[in-house]
């Protein structure tokens, strides 16, 4: 699947970003979904490095909300989290303590995707209701992983941001239809392999329930 040739499909660019715009990838790594995650951080990282942005990327067992905050800079455009989240945060440590919530002001204007469970179900909606950020990405259940077939699920986790970040400059939008596709070609192709690879009929699954749970939070368009 060419998800490369997919992406120079997309048919509008956003408005041009600053030549020197930053983009700032974060993951904790303190438990077995973690793990996983910052694996996914340090490959979006390096994608989105590839198109010659300004990237960064804090990767630590656990963060707080100043480790973030430390590392943002005037021309910081986008933040992306890999970590565990709940309906209104999202957390850096195993005791829950928020890295981002609904007093995040440090994040006004600035793009937020966040690969973790529950947090677009609330804290991405009001997030953007409150006006603090343009739009928020994220998952509105749990976001399921599974060792088995974790590479396919975490091409799916990264599609909106490999999208979003590319060279075309997309609106939120049709990144995140780039990323329901995506969903659905790995679901097709598994669907194609349930004869002859067992991870393909397992992934099958956890691959619709994700897709179900990402949700695109943006401000509502006037009609």
């Amino acid at each position: 699947m060419d998800w490369a040739a997919l992406v120079h499909r997309l048919p509008w660019m956003r408005p041009a970003e600053p030549a020197n715009a930053v983009l700032l990838f974060a993951s904790t790594d303190y438990d077995d979904a973690t793990r996983v995650l910052a694996k996914w951080a340090q490959q979006a990282y390096m994608k989105a490095a590839e198109t010659n942005r300004r990237t960064e990327h804090i990767a630590r067992r656990t963060l707080r909300q100043k480790d973030m905050q430390q590392r943002l800079c005037d021309e910081t455009r986008a933040v992306v989290f890999y970590g565990h989240g709940e309906t209104d945060k999202l957390v850096g440590d195993p005791n829950g303590t928020p890295v981002i919530d609904l007093a995040s002001n440090w994040l006004k204007g600035r793009t937020v995707i966040a690969v973790a469970c529950l947090a677009a179900s609330e804290l991405g909606v009001r997030l953007v209701e409150n006006g603090l950020v343009p739009v928020f990405v994220g998952y509105v259940r749990e976001l399921t992983i599974l060792a088995e077939c974790e590479s396919w699920l975490g091409e799916a986790a990264n599609a909106f941001g490999t999208a979003y970040f590319s060279p075309q400059s997309p609106p939120a939008r049709d990144a995140f239809r780039y990323a329901q596709q995506v969903y659905d070609d790995l679901i097709s192709w598994c669907e194609s392999k349930v004869e002859t690879n067992r991870d393909a009929s397992v992934a099958i699954g956890f691959l619709k329930y994700n897709r179900a749970a990402l949700q695109l939070c943006e401000p509502s368009q006037p009609t």
